[in-house]
């Protein structure tokens, strides 16, 4: 019986870590559709459970692998502030899993009926939040980044896929976008465009 629980947990942790990425994916975060994210953001949460199942009780091993995942945590940084978010997210349901799986189920649906109300009210602009960079998200290694600044609101860009950031702000009217490319041809296309593009105020590409 208790190794049935168990595995029981650990289809829960998966089910809901992937719950969680397609929210955000629904939500318009677009660096959440990499493969890379989706499978961090389903084995999370089954990591999560798995170490607390296997260090309760025992405070020094408890305290080794808390040493062991901060030396993880700080080789690879994190690049934006949702992304931090939603990493502590993902391990708070795998832990709260292993002591009360109905409240890990329940801070998941708040946590992203949170998210995807905000992202519908933004979209809507029905909210104040539409004057705010909520909207910040990065994606894996982008080689060259355009910063564009318009002189009003592009759905083109506000919507493209290789969004990195945006700022709209219509009562001051400003309207920033940037773009990241791990592909130059992508990055010349996008630059061709501006160039013909009236609603453009200016544009500077960057390589790194």
């Amino acid at each position: 019986m208790g190794s049935i629980y168990f595995i029981f947990k650990c289809f829960l942790s998966i089910i809901l870590g992937y719950f969680v990425s397609f929210t955000l994916i629904k939500s318009g975060q677009n660096w959440a559709r990499t493969f890379s994210n989706t499978i961090t953001f389903i084995l999370l949460p089954l990591i999560g459970y798995v170490l607390t199942s296997v260090i309760s009780g025992d405070i020094a091993l408890s305290l080794g692998m808390v040493g062991a995942l901060s030396i993880i945590r700080f080789r690879h940084p994190v690049k934006s502030p949702l992304e931090l978010s939603i990493y502590f997210l993902l391990l708070s349901i795998g832990i709260s899993i292993s002591s009360n799986w109905e409240k890990s189920i329940v801070l998941t649906i708040l946590s992203m009926l949170v998210i995807y109300t905000f992202s519908y009210f933004k979209d809507k602009n029905k909210l104040f939040i539409n004057t705010l960079p909520l909207n910040q998200y990065v994606k894996d290694e982008a080689s060259f980044i355009i910063d564009i600044t318009c002189y009003k609101k592009d759905l083109l860009l506000s919507k493209n896929d290789n969004l990195l950031f945006s700022y709209e702000n219509k009562d001051e009217l400003i309207f920033k976008y940037k773009l990241g490319f791990n592909n130059k041809k992508e990055s010349d296309e996008i630059i061709e465009f501006l160039s013909k593009e009236s609603n453009i105020k200016e544009y500077k590409y960057s390589c790194s």
